[in-house]
């Protein structure tokens, strides 16, 4: 599966670094086809290169967030729950 990657690296107070990330989805069997940590630019990733399912590495507003941009686009959302609550994610 091509993934693509959003990291909110001020997430929580845990120290969790893309490159950790990105070889926990390797290990999973998936490709990482991108890695960005703003939302414009994963919809810029997402128009230039289309993947089967976007990882959002983070905590509740960063989710909300992409959830929200990403209404509308037919890729699945995961999430990888970093924050400090996670309240919703």
């Amino acid at each position: 599966m091509r993934v693509a990657l959003l990291h909110n690296a001020s997430a929580g107070s845990e120290d969790h670094a893309a490159t950790e990330l990105c070889a926990l989805i390797r290990r999973a069997g998936h490709e990482v086809v991108h890695v960005v940590q703003r939302i414009r630019d994963l919809t810029a990733a997402l128009h230039a290169a289309p993947c089967d399912l976007v990882v959002v590495a983070g905590g509740d507003g960063t989710v909300g967030k992409v959830a929200c941009e990403l209404s509308g686009w037919h890729v699945p959302l995961s999430i990888l729950a970093l924050g400090t609550a996670n309240n919703t994610a």
